[in-house]
């Protein structure tokens, strides 16, 4: 039996409403996966992301508490017995370091002016600046520098921001190394070699906070003399 033209237009166009319908469904369907694969693969990296972060928490807590240990061993032997207090918390504030030893004598200044120069380069260097000496990446590198002023160390951990007295940051700026390279002027000559030093810091440091605004130009005063 053949339909009227008009039922069999009106079927096609259902059908081809029907199709449309289901490739726009299967269209979602397809999009809402890749939006979940996305979310999943997401949700991977963060999982991934906190479990280094933890990981790094936990060694900087191990190399903190061999810290302490040793801070505590060496107090034991120092006839000062100083308290070395530690308030570092990861990636919340710098810890704060006392210094380990015997001072050295202390030198006798007449009563003058030069005396008020005296007193106020002392609290100066006194003075308490965060500072942060940088990991070079090499595991054999020591995990700390301990500058020496008078007789007194002063351990600072690598990579960790840190409060010091003002007199260990210029210890640090004037500790040098000095490594050479060859280098031959004539290449006509080659046996002529020579050796070029190249001077850089034993560790270098960031500055992260200095409370007297002098600060900076004494700083850059004392690398400006040291190379």
């Amino acid at each position: 039996m053949t339909l009227p033209k008009a039922e069999q237009e009106r079927r096609r166009k259902a059908r081809e409403a029907e199709e449309r319908l289901k490739n726009e469904s299967e269209r979602v369907s397809k999009a809402a996966e890749e939006v979940a694969a996305k979310e999943a693969a997401m949700a991977a990296k963060e999982a991934e992301f906190d479990a280094r972060m933890k990981e790094r928490e936990e060694a900087l807590e191990a190399k903190m508490q061999e810290f302490e240990v040793r801070m505590a061993r060496a107090s034991d032997h120092s006839t000062d017995h100083r308290e070395v207090q530690n308030d570092f918390q990861p990636r919340q504030a710098p810890i704060e370091l006392g210094d380990i030893g015997h001072p050295g004598g202390v030198e006798q200044i007449p009563k003058s002016d030069l005396f008020k120069d005296a007193i106020e380069m002392e609290a100066f260097m006194n003075e308490i600046v965060t500072i942060e000496i940088q990991l070079d990446g090499n595991e054999n590198s020591p995990d700390m520098a301990i500058p020496n002023v008078n007789g007194m160390n002063q351990p600072i951990l690598r990579g960790v921001p840190s409060k010091v007295k003002r007199k260990y940051v210029e210890a640090l700026a004037r500790a040098k190394i000095t490594t050479y390279r060859q280098e031959t002027p004539d290449a006509s000559k080659p046996e002529a070699i020579q050796m070029v030093p190249t001077p850089s810091y034993a560790f270098p440091f960031s500055v992260l906070h200095d409370p007297n605004p002098k600060g900076p130009a004494w700083l850059a005063a004392i690398k400006n003399e040291t190379y």
